[in-house]
Parts: structure tokens; C-alpha cells; sequence
């Protein structure tokens, strides 16, 4: 008979048939045996599937079709004696691939981290004793012994507990430990609900336990993960999609240009040599080697800019990801929320008190009707308050005027309460020191400690209310005992649901004497109770949250509440904070496996909440909406995060509660874990897709003139009215600077008043590329009318007429700078001196401009000669001319729009 892992279903299983399907006992395997399952089975780690070299990683870099044409240009250079020109370009190239090595490279890091997960050593009994060993030699079948502090090393079945407590939220991402038996479960549940069962990755906060192993490796639940993480694909983000786009539209103009032009020169018989200098200077005019560096310049300020407002961005084209996000799914628990439960109203003696104060600053009052309370003059509410802070595990402190919470935030808001009240918990348990604990658990619902009260015993109960109330037998009301009626109870559980709907987290208390000394059993201390009230609490929204979800609703952007929360609780909450109206839908984990694909991605638009989901259900939601055409956004924090997060277009960890997983597995981390911060970064990434489009505008404008100004004189056969070193010159310095300056011009007023972009959008729209045009020919007639008229009209030598044709491309393209910033717009409507990093671009251009002009070294160098003052301002006069037809244009386009508007009203 052979020993079999990866059955399901272990938590129905009793722990007998865990050990008959295993084929082990109590007292562990054999070393020999053990020896055989390692090698059946496998070392006890995570197998990384299609794991490529780091230096396969940088090569994949050069598939890029800029790249090619890049080195085509660095090719042509080099042979044709352009060296200044082919280290220009092969420092670019290098450039480029080094980043995209570099995002890919921190991608690949995901797997590491769960690896990090795994312990190291690991305590198993075997042949009945207790011996250390290494966590990856764990096997199927091995007796795990398991202490407070311990790393869980694989997938166990829980055989015994003793007041045992797991931190699991490594993988559910909730911080609050939870409690473990050894007890069968009558049903498969949820991962979090398997309360006999623990988990690779997870660790002991309290306690101590035997558990037999059912997993180990890549069938643990962290391996499931792994492997999701490892099927996902990874689709390029909408901006490297968009330059692959515009990258090969512009090689292939250059390139039919370059063919043209070689064919012309060759018919002409010139020479071989000359001709490919030609070339050469129109390839490196064409291609805007620039641009991926001005993109990552604009990138990285944006980066920063993030980085100051909470957002620090792991990958830097998920900046522009963000910028086109039109839904964003989020977690509630400390993102919506502050993950602070506040205790907002007691219920007792038939009245309600509202509890002023929020977090676990302990200041606060009772208030009823209007009025503040001593709640030490109400014997049911002073009564309360004690139960909540004896029957507790978790403490308040002070440190530098700073509170913090140590334990469960549920019993933390009871400790809070007693604090505001007078009640303080040390002080309380030195009059009623706890005897003894029966530790909450999901089967019984609730919590129970006995104490020392004067010379006799009593019992402490919390729990839910449902569960307390039915083990009721009396209740505290004006101060007496009485017994407690059917009809009571039917109002107490109508008042419990009616603190429910308000999205408040509730627990009943109560209390029963005990006589005599002798400890009772557990289920004769937890019935024939005495009810004494009711607490709601809430975790309150972190401000500026209804705001952040507004703006969204304006910019078009859907906000979608994924939660593991109850379905009553997802609901109270989103409608509060504008996430669930009326036409919405809310789907439960449940409901969701009952859907059939199709179903679902008819259904997928009007859901705003889903509540009670697993790591599954979040990958199917996130491509649900991607197959509908939207860029997703959504956040995590657990382990379990992490597929939904990679799969989805930009993933958001959480800086503070977040896993290192879900880190890794991010392209951006909140350090405020804030909803708002969310939103920031979306008006951050619409920015810089703005201003991406204004400085390609302004840099493609002025290269393809520099194209079009040489091919035109080859094909007229003139004199070439620029040098390739001037050509260089004015595409790596001139165009460059303003370019750099473009790249930081602020947000307009606007921009989150405007729907999300298609991914699809091309960078230059219609309307764009209409203008360049437009714009092209205005140029180069202008540079062409100047340099003709040196030459014809003036007899001017061809370094003079050429000196001309550079101060006037030059000036055009400094002058268009301003056009590109108003962008659609007047420019007087864009504040022109406004951006101080661009004035100062542009009067450096300037003053590089007049240096190779006016200066001994510049003549030498590129072969100018000085012009004089009525000649600078016979250029300055021409390259204006597109300013003034641009703004005339954009005037004449505003004006009409506004009349079109006005008369559609």
C-alpha cells in the first residue's frame, strides 16, 4: 500500500483517515520511510517553472523594432566615419535595454519572495521522537510539533491543541490571529475557514500543537499560488504598445525616404560615399533617438513626484498604466478603512448610548439623549464595560503621546472603551484576576474567562449576539436580575440586526455567578446567562476617502469594493462611500462559482461590490473587466494577492500591512495604504500621458522638418543646408532641452474632469498629426526661403547661407515649444512662463545656439559664421510666423467650439 498526498477535502477528514491515507500514526514515520517520501515527493520548496538566465532576460531587451532601427542608424554612422554620432546612438540603445532589464529583472522577484516564506528548520516527531530537521526535507505523513514563534513548514491537518492561535495573514492578509482546533469539520469551507488546518508560510502566536502533514512544495496552498503567478502572461502596458506603434510608422517613413533618396542619388551619379552620409543624417534626423529618454526623464519626475505623495511606483511604465486605469479595485480593511475598530454604541438596560471618539486614542464619552453619562451610575453599562475588559486578551499602551493596540482590534475597541470609561484593565484584573480561558472559536461563536470576584467565581461571556442571546436565561435590566422572556430575546436579536444594518460589527455580553470553587466544563459555563448588552463598532473611513471616490465618479473612473467581508457589511459600507447606489449589483463569493463565463461577463459591468472572495474569484474578476475593454487597477496586501495582483494592468500593495508577496508581485506600493493616494496617482499618470503627447509633438515636429528639409534639397539638387553635425546638433542639444522642459509641466485644471483614455488611443491623435502637417511645410519653406535667399539673392558663401538655415530651424523649433505646451489650447490660456524648468530650457537652447554661432570654437567646429543683427532678426522675424499661425488657428478652432456648444444648450 502506498502512502497518498494531494486529496482534498482534509479538514472532513478524521484525523484516523488523515493517518490511514498517509500511512502514519502519532509517533511519526520511520527515517527510513521519510527517506523514500523525499524522494517520491520532492524537497518541500517552490519550483520556479520556465525560470530564464538574467543574461536571456537582457537580450529579450533588443526585440524591439526603435532598437533595430536605432542600430541601423549606429551602423550606418559608423562606417560612413560618424563616430561622434554612433556612440550617441549606441549609448541609447544601451540605455534603453539596461531599463527594460531592470523591470523585468524586479518582476521576476515575485518567486523569490514566497520563497522567503518558508521556514528553515522544522520540529517533526519521528519514530516517536521529537528531532529537528531542515523545512525542505518535511515529507507527507510527518508529525509536525508545532510551539509559539514556529514557522509552519508545509500543509498540516491539525491532530492536537492546546489554547492554539496562527497568524495566518500572510495569506489572508487580515492581521488578526485565529484561533485553531483539532475538531472535524462537517463540510469543505473556506481557506480561512479551516480552522483544524495550517498553512505553509504562516506562523504561531499562542499556543502549541501536533499537526500530520498533508502537503508539501508546489501542492501546498502558497505552491498554488506559485503556479498562478507562473501562468499568468504578462501583456506590455498601453504606453510600451503605443511607442511600438509610433516607432514603427516612423522607421518605415524613414526607411522608404532613406530608399528613395538613395535611389535618386544613385541615378544622379553621385557619389557612393556622400550618399550614405546623406542617408545616414536623414535616418538620425528621422528616428527621435531621444524620445524613449526624454519619456524616461518624464517618467522618473513623475516617479518622484508619486514617491512624495505616498506612491512609490516599482516599474516606471506603470505610471502611465495608472494614468489610463478606468476601474480601480480595492480592498476595504485598511485601505477604505483605517483598520482602527471604534466601539460607536452600547446597548443596554433597553437604551442606546452613542460612544464619542475614534481609534485608540482612549478620549471619549457616553452620550444619551443629548446627555453625557457616568456609566458607574448605570450598573448595567459600568457591568458591560467590565466584561468587555476582562474577557480580553489584547492591551493598550502609550508610548511618546502615541496609543497602540497589542492583540485583536475587536477586543482592542472594548479596551479603548474602558479606558474612555474609567476602566482600566490592570487595574480591574488586580480585583478580578482571571482563573481561567476558554478561547473563542468560529464553532461556538464566542469567548469565555472566569475570574475571582470577592470569594466567589464568575463567568464572563462575548460572542455574537444570536449564539449569546439564545444561551440567555436571565437579563440585567434597572439594576436587578430577572428571568428573560421569548418574546425579550425576539427583541433583543430585532435590536442586534438593527445595529447590523448599520454596518456596525456587534457582540453581546453577559456574565453567569458560579458556585462553589471547582472549575466547570465549557458548555455548562456558556449557557443560562445573564444578558447585560450589546456593542457596535466600526472601522471608521479614512478621511478624504468619500472625496477620492467622488472625484473617480467624475473622471469616469469605477471604483469596485472587493472584500472578504459579509455581504451586509460590503453593502452598508459601499453605499456609504459612494461605491454601491441602487442600479448596482453586489455578487458574494458564492454567487460568483454559480456563474457561468458568459453570464458573468454580461454581469461584470454593474457589480461594485463582491463580497467573501478567494484569490481565484479576484483573478476571474480583474479579466472579466479586462476582456471588457478596461485598464485595471487593484490593490492587495496577503500572499493570496498576489496573482490578482500581477494578472491585473497596475497592481497596488500595501505599504504598511502588505506582504513582502504582494509587494513583489506590485507595480506600485501605497506607504500610506490610502485610497486617496489611488486617485493621486491616477491625475499623476494622466499628466504624464499629457505631457508625453506635447513633447512628442513638439520633437516630431521638429526632426521629420529636418527629414523633409534635406530630402527636398536632394531631390531640387541643392547644396544640403545643414551639415550632419548640425543636424546632430540640433537633435541631441536644441530639441533635447525644451523637450526635458515640456516634461514637467504641471497638471490642467481639468484633467480629472476628462473620461478614461482607450488603451488603445494612439499617441498623436488625428487632430495632432493633422497639425505636424500643417506645421512641416512651414518650416522647412521658411528655413529653405532663407538659406535660397543667402545664396541667389545675397551671394552669401554656402557656410554663411547655412549658418542662416541653423539659426532658423532652430528658433522655429524653440518658438514651437510654446505651441506644444498650450496644447489645443491658447497660448496665453497656458500661463507661457509659467513652467520655469522650460523657460530655463529654452533660453539655454538659446544661449548654445548664439555660443556655436558667435564663438571662435563654434565657427571652427561646425563651420558657422557670425551673423549680423539684421540677419538674426530676419530669423527670429520667420521662425515666429508659426507662432502667430498656431495661436490664430487655435483661436479660430475655440471659437467656433464655443458656439458650436452654445447652441447645442
Amino acid at each position: 500500500m502506498e502512502a497518498k498526498s494531494n486529496n482534498s477535502n482534509w479538514c472532513t477528514k478524521e484525523i484516523d483517515e488523515v493517518f490511514k491515507i498517509l500511512l502514519t500514526d502519532i509517533n511519526g514515520l520511520s527515517q527510513i520511510e521519510a527517506q523514500q517520501r523525499l524522494k517520491k515527493y520532492g524537497l518541500n520548496q517552490l519550483v520556479e517553472k520556465n525560470k530564464i538566465s538574467v543574461f536571456q532576460i537582457f537580450l529579450r531587451q533588443f526585440r524591439n523594432f526603435m532598437i533595430y532601427i536605432l542600430l541601423f542608424a549606429g551602423v550606418i554612422s559608423y562606417f560612413v566615419g560618424e563616430r561622434i554620432e554612433f556612440i550617441v546612438i549606441s549609448v541609447i540603445v544601451f540605455f534603453i535595454a539596461a531599463l527594460g532589464f531592470v523591470q523585468e529583472f524586479r518582476a521576476e522577484k515575485a518567486m523569490e519572495a514566497l520563497k522567503h516564506l518558508t521556514s528553515k528548520k522544522a520540529k517533526v516527531i519521528r519514530e516517536g521522537k521529537e528531532i529537528e530537521i531542515s523545512a525542505f526535507e518535511v515529507v507527507p505523513g510527518d508529525i509536525l510539533f508545532l510551539e509559539e514563534g514556529d514557522h509552519i513548514p508545509a500543509d498540516a491537518r491539525l491532530v492536537e491543541t492546546n489554547d492554539f492561535q496562527v497568524d495566518e495573514s500572510s495569506l489572508s492578509g487580515e492581521s488578526i490571529p485565529i484561533y485553531k482546533l483539532a475538531k472535524t469539520l462537517s463540510k469543505d469551507v473556506a481557506l480561512t475557514d479551516k480552522k483544524n488546518m495550517v498553512f505553509t508560510g504562516t506562523f504561531v502566536t499562542k499556543g502549541n500543537a501536533k499537526a500530520v502533514v498533508v502537503e508539501t512544495g508546489m501542492n501546498t496552498e502558497i505552491g498554488h499560488i506559485a503556479k498562478l503567478i507562473q501562468d499568468i502572461k504578462h501583456d506590455k502596458s498601453p504606453l510600451q504598445e503605443k511607442f511600438d506603434r509610433l516607432s514603427k510608422k516612423i522607421g518605415i517613413f524613414v526607411i522608404m525616404l532613406c530608399a528613395i533618396m538613395f535611389v535618386i542619388g544613385y541615378l544622379q551619379k553621385k557619389p557612393i560615399f556622400a550618399l550614405l552620409i546623406t542617408i545616414a543624417a536623414v535616418a538620425v534626423s528621422g528616428i527621435p533617438e531621444s524620445l524613449p529618454a526624454v519619456v524616461t526623464v518624464t517618467l522618473a519626475n513623475g516617479i518622484k513626484k508619486m514617491a512624495k505623495d505616498n506612491a512609490v511606483v516599482k516599474k516606471m511604465y506603470a505610471v502611465e498604466t495608472l494614468g489610463c486605469t478606468s476601474v480601480i479595485c480595492t480592498d476595504k480593511t485598511g485601505t477604505l478603512t483605517k483598520n482602527e475598530m471604534s466601539i460607536e454604541v452600547i446597548y443596554a438596560n433597553d437604551k442606546l448610548f452613542e460612544v464619542t471618539g475614534r481609534g485608540y486614542i482612549p478620549v471619549g464619552r457616553l452620550i444619551h439623549n443629548n446627555k453625557v453619562v457616568d456609566p458607574k451610575r448605570s450598573k448595567e453599562v459600568s457591568t458591560l464595560i467590565n466584561i468587555g475588559v476582562l474577557c480580553n486578551n489584547a492591551s493598550l499602551s502609550e508610548e511618546d503621546g502615541k496609543w497602540t493596540l497589542n492583540g485583536d482590534p475587536t477586543e482592542g475597541s472594548l479596551i479603548v472603551l474602558g479606558h474612555k470609561t474609567g476602566f482600566i484593565k490592570h487595574s480591574i484584573e488586580k480585583k478580578y484576576p482571571k482563573l481561567k480561558e476558554f478561547p473563542f472559536d468560529s464553532m461556538r461563536k464566542c469567548m469565555s474567562t472566569i475570574h475571582k470576584h470577592d470569594n466567589a467565581q464568575v463567568a464572563y461571556v462575548k460572542g455574537a449576539p444570536e449564539v449569546i442571546i439564545e444561551q440567555c436565561k436571565f437579563i440585567m435590566q434597572n439594576g436587578k436580575v430577572k428571568k428573560l422572556s421569548d418574546s425579550e430575546k425576539k427583541q433583543l436579536i430585532r435590536t442586534s440586526h438593527m445595529l447590523a444594518d448599520r454596518a456596525l460589527r456587534i457582540l453581546a455580553l453577559s456574565y453567569k455567578p458560579i458556585k462553589g470553587t471547582k472549575y466547570y466544563r465549557q458548555q455548562d459555563i456558556e449557557r443560562d446567562l445573564v444578558f447585560v448588552g450589546i456593542v457596535g463598532m466600526r472601522d471608521p473611513l479614512r478621511e478624504g476617502v468619500k472625496e477620492a471616490i467622488a472625484l473617480c465618479e467624475k473622471a469616469g473612473i469605477k471604483v469596485v469594493m472587493i472584500t472578504g467581508d459579509h455581504e451586509i457589511t460590503a453593502r452598508t459600507v459601499a453605499k456609504e462611500i459612494g461605491i454601491y447606489k441602487e442600479h448596482h449589483h453586489i455578487l458574494t463569493g458564492n454567487e460568483l462559482n454559480k456563474l457561468s463565463e458568459y453570464r458573468f461577463s454580461h454581469l461584470v459591468e454593474h457589480v461594485t461590490v463582491y463580497a467573501r472572495v478567494s484569490p481565484e474569484h479576484k483573478i476571474r474578476i480583474v479579466k472579466a473587466l479586462q476582456e471588457k475593454g478596461h485598464v485595471v487597477a487593484m490593490t492587495g496586501d496577503g500572499v493570496n494577492d498576489a496573482p490578482a495582483l500581477k494578472k491585473a494592468d497596475i497592481g497596488i500593495a500595501m505599504g504598511i500591512g502588505g506582504t513582502d508577496v504582494a509587494k513583489e508581485s506590485a507595480d506600485m506600493i501605497l506607504l500610506d495604504d490610502h485610497f486617496a493616494t489611488i486617485v493621486d496617482a491616477v491625475k499623476h499618470g494622466r499628466t504624464i500621458f499629457e505631457n508625453i503627447k506635447k513633447f512628442v509633438y513638439y520633437l516630431l515636429t521638429g526632426n521629420l522638418s529636418e527629414v523633409i528639409l534635406i530630402f527636398v534639397s536632394l531631390v531640387l539638387g541643392m547644396n544640403l543646408p545643414l551639415t550632419g553635425l548640425m543636424i546632430l546638433f540640433v537633435n541631441l542639444v536644441t530639441s533635447e532641452l525644451p523637450a526635458l522642459g515640456l516634461s514637467t509641466e504641471p497638471a490642467f485644471d481639468s484633467i480629472m474632469e476628462q473620461k478614461p483614455r482607450d488603451k488603445k488611443e494612439f499617441i498623436l491623435d488625428d487632430y495632432l498629426m493633422l497639425k505636424i502637417a500643417q506645421l512641416i511645410p512651414l518650416i522647412v519653406l521658411g528655413t529653405v526661403t532663407l538659406f535660397t535667399w543667402e545664396l541667389a539673392f545675397k551671394h552669401q558663401t554656402l557656410e554663411k547661407a547655412r549658418t542662416v538655415a541653423l539659426a532658423t530651424i532652430i528658433f522655429f523649433e524653440l518658438f514651437h515649444v510654446f505651441n506644444a505646451k498650450a496644447f489645443k489650447r491658447s497660448i496665453f490660456d497656458s500661463k507661457p512662463f509659467a513652467n520655469s524648468s522650460l523657460n530655463v530650457t529654452f533660453l539655454l537652447s538659446a544661449f548654445l545656439t548664439l555660443i556655436v554661432i558667435y564663438t571662435s570654437i563654434g565657427e571652427k567646429v561646425f563651420h558657422t559664421i557670425a551673423l549680423t543683427i539684421p540677419e538674426i532678426c530676419t530669423v527670429l522675424l520667420m521662425a515666429s510666423s508659426l507662432l502667430v499661425y498656431v495661436e490664430i488657428q487655435e483661436t479660430i478652432i475655440q471659437t467656433e467650439i464655443k458656439e458650436w456648444e452654445s447652441s447645442t444648450l
